[in-house]
């Protein structure tokens, strides 16, 4: 069993809208089909083509947002899909977004 409560989890269409990082759940499912959305959980990182799939507070996602690579990690699941400063608390930015096409350190970008 797992040491996360509910409140610590949540869907992750349902996430990449609650925090505003995709303007609808039925585009954040289409995106995640798609498999353009990277999980790492305890250094395992996979690539997430399920929009039911569950994530939680400490993993970190990557994915492709208007042309940048968004690296980030999840705080907290949220309640709702509330103003864009209750949806900043939802995560933690682990790296600017790279607007100039390069490859990120990893070769993570050449990936998707």
């Amino acid at each position: 069993m797992s040491d996360y409560s509910a409140a610590q989890t949540a869907r992750l269409d349902v996430w990449l809208w609650r925090a505003r990082f995709i303007k609808t759940r039925s585009e954040a499912a289409r995106i995640v089909q798609k498999g353009r959305v990277r999980l790492t959980r305890q250094g395992q990182t996979r690539r997430i083509s399920k929009p039911s799939a569950t994530i939680m507070s400490g993993d970190e996602l990557a994915f492709m947002r208007s042309g940048s690579l968004i690296q980030i990690r999840m705080v907290a699941a949220g309640e709702r899909r509330g103003p864009a400063p209750e949806a900043r608390q939802l995560y933690e930015t682990l790296g600017e977004p790279d607007d100039n096409g390069a490859a990120d350190r990893d070769g993570f970008r050449a990936n998707f």
